[in-house]
């Protein structure tokens, strides 16, 4: 799956455990984790969907935010496990029990196929509408330095812009892409024009 597909996910899973468990969400941090385990793609001798995107590791990783954070912590793992049991097991396949097993599991949809294609596409305009709905749109365009953590999911909707344009994928899945940037990149520029400003005041 695309990123705007994993974000989409990520994010409208999130936001379902939040509403059932009544708590917070950190909205760049539930993009960012939607990603996550794709950084295997920048770490040398590690395999792409292999350890990073096992559910094994995941959940002994998150053992003491279930901990400490409790019911708090849910969204966020919810977040960053849809990224292999959902998006990567449609569009292909990954080894979400590694180390146990190194056998890949998935369905092996082509990311240009119609089934990804009308899946990721209706995901990013389901989020959009729950977004703008909630006014979590809004509250990413409110100046915080926890924004920042958006850089990175910007950097991935370009590389996966550049994925779906080599597989020929749908012309509307790239706009959505660009869309996303454009949100991510205003919420950035908007909390460091309040972060220059604020260090300005200081002197």
């Amino acid at each position: 799956m695309l990123a705007v597909g994993h974000l989409a996910f990520g994010y409208l899973l999130a936001k379902i455990c939040q509403r059932l468990l009544k708590t917070d969400l950190n909205l760049p941090l539930v993009f960012l984790l939607s990603l996550l385990p794709d950084v295997d793609l920048f770490i040398p001798e590690i395999a792409h969907r292999g350890i990073t995107h096992s559910i094994v590791l995941l959940t002994i990783l998150f053992i003491p935010l279930f901990i400490m954070y409790q019911k708090n912590s849910v969204p966020y793992f919810v977040a960053i496990a849809q990224h292999s049991l959902l998006g990567d097991f449609i569009t292909g396949s990954a080894q979400i029990f590694s180390p146990l097993t190194t056998t890949s599991y998935g369905l092996d949809v082509a990311l240009q196929s119609p089934i990804n294609v009308v899946l990721e596409g209706s995901g990013f305009v389901l989020m959009m509408l729950i977004m703008t709905w909630t006014r979590d749109l809004f509250v990413l365009f409110r100046p915080k330095m926890g924004n920042f953590l958006l850089v990175l999911p910007e950097g991935a909707l370009i590389g996966s812009a550049f994925i779906a344009l080599h597989f020929f994928t749908s012309v509307v899945l790239l706009v959505f892409h660009v869309i996303l940037f454009v949100i991510f990149a205003v919420s950035v520029v908007f909390s460091l024009e309040r972060f220059i400003f604020n260090r300005f005041q200081q002197l």
